[in-house]
């Protein structure tokens, strides 16, 4: 929190700390569904359902977000954002599972926890756009993370002794706060306000599983199966599907 600070002082100057009633509620509701509650859900999952299952089942969320945004903000919803959403949520299932399930210890705890792990997840491309106030993406995440260690920290149980505080533990914990979690949620912030379709967020973010797969392969060397390279394909057609009226807007204006 403290490294977070700095860096928006820095970057923005303190003036940037003070935002609208509005915006802090939005960051509040982020924090706590999008990050806390998700995290307390994903992490239940895996212990009740399996790591496989929770995560077929989180990569549900985009049908949710669909949901939601044809609700709340009264988006189409079209033959082919369905057929996206249904290629990348396939896609997605491909790639985070490699088609090994583990369906022994099923249960329908587990199985609402998931779903409940996606909803919550599926928000924040919502709650994101619903603030109007122009706001840096840097201020989104540090109110955003703040409430969301708000409302963890019961849960880290620092009080009774066990909470590990070593060099090593901090250094992994500030590399994964600093690149996958602040960095990538900065240009995530940043680019709702710039989409004019909540719809469209999750597919275009699932962009991530593509990431994961090549860096599982090139980096870990680890062995890609013909299930997650085809989950890859899945992926990517997806994204060029859902925004397909835009590059046909685009090559015609080359023409």
């Amino acid at each position: 929190m403290l490294f977070r600070s700095v860096l928006v002082f820095v970057r923005e100057g303190k003036k940037a700390f003070a935002v609208k009633k509005c915006t802090l509620f939005c960051c509040a509701l982020l924090g706590l569904l999008c990050h806390a509650v998700y995290n307390v859900l994903y992490a239940l999952g895996c212990e009740t359902a399996g790591m496989a299952l929770t995560a077929v089942l989180v990569n549900m969320a985009p049908v949710f977000t669909l949901l939601f945004s044809a609700i709340v903000y009264k988006e189409k919803m079209t033959f082919q954002k369905i057929i996206a959403i249904l290629i990348n949520v396939t896609g997605c299932v491909c790639c985070a599972t490699n088609g090994h399930f583990d369906i022994e210890n099923i249960s329908v705890t587990g199985i609402l926890i998931g779903v409940g792990a996606a909803v919550v997840y599926s928000t924040s491309a919502i709650i994101g756009r619903y603030s109007k106030e122009e706001v840096s993406p840097f201020v989104v995440c540090f109110y955003c993370f703040l409430f969301a260690d708000l409302f963890l920290l019961p849960f880290t149980k620092f009080w009774d002794g066990t909470f590990p505080l070593n060099w090593k533990v901090m250094g992994v914990s500030i590399g994964y706060s600093l690149v996958p979690t602040l960095l990538s949620y900065v240009f995530y912030y940043g680019g709702i306000k710039k989409i004019t379709e909540s719809s469209k967020v999750p597919v275009l973010t699932s962009v991530e599983m593509v990431v994961t797969v090549l860096i599982a392969m090139l980096v870990f060397h680890e062995k890609i199966g013909v299930v997650s390279l085809t989950g890859v394909i899945l992926v990517l057609c997806s994204i060029m599907l859902m925004n397909l009226k835009g590059i046909v807007e685009k090559t015609k204006g080359l023409e």
